[in-house]
């Protein structure tokens, strides 16, 4: 074979599996694949018209995104984010990068950030103003992509890093916390409390504001969800 059919093989190959990747960690980052539930290489083979090769690299894309666990003899499981995941592990460390690269964004905040994360929020307000089916995923997005571009404002390798690392499982953690508001907008609202005091470019503020919308309100939500199961029973 030819190095420049090799090559274009090898990029085919590259993206079916990162396509397929990305189709993957969708459905068990919106529930679609319930936590628990096997992940078969052979079916899921089938249902795209691809061999197994493409879907083991994604598959060990979503292991090292922790959103699944090969076990043996099992295959691929896709792992359960608990209410107790979200509060005792996955919303501390988010916050502890997160309070970094704040502090290290607003050393550098320029006009051009500002607008940026403004038309972020812009975009919100329309997607609760439309409304739809596809709203909460598309609320979502633009929940990590607000706090993606404040990671990377710090410009640190590690932060960016780290950041990659987790974000599969805040953004399912979004999807949770998300459906557990009264109402779409408070999203909106809390984004554009936290712009508010970040364009300030008071640290102290910033950072008091960041734990309330990082740390505080999602416990609130826990707390209520974990009461409303209590009184359901």
């Amino acid at each position: 074979m030819a190095k420049e059919q090799e090559a274009r093989v090898l990029r085919d190959r590259l993206t079916i599996s990162q396509e397929l990747t990305d189709i993957l960690r969708g459905r068990v980052i919106r529930g679609e694949i319930s936590p628990g539930a096997r992940i078969a290489e052979e079916s899921i083979a089938k249902e795209f018209g691809i061999s197994r090769g493409p879907v083991r690299e994604a598959l060990r894309q979503l292991e090292k995104d922790g959103l699944i666990v090969v076990e043996a003899f099992k295959g691929a499981i896709v792992v359960e984010i608990s209410d107790a995941d979200l509060r005792g592990i996955l919303l501390p460390v988010r916050y502890v990068l997160e309070k970094f690269a704040l502090e290290g964004a607003l050393r550098v905040l320029q006009q051009r950030d500002i607008d940026a994360l403004q038309h972020i929020i812009d975009q919100m307000t329309e997607t609760v103003e439309a409304g739809g089916p596809e709203q909460l995923q598309k609320l979502v997005d633009l929940d990590v992509e607000f706090h993606s571009y404040i990671i990377k404002m710090s410009d640190d390798y590690h932060a960016e890093q780290l950041w990659s690392t987790i974000e599969p499982r805040i953004r399912a953690g979004f999807y949770q916390l998300g459906s557990l508001h009264e109402h779409p907008g408070i999203i909106v609202d809390e984004h554009v409390q936290l712009l508010a005091v970040i364009r300030g470019g008071d640290l102290t503020a910033a950072l008091e504001m960041l734990d309330e919308h990082v740390l505080a309100s999602p416990i609130r939500l826990l707390g209520r969800k974990q009461g409303s199961e209590v009184r359901s029973d």
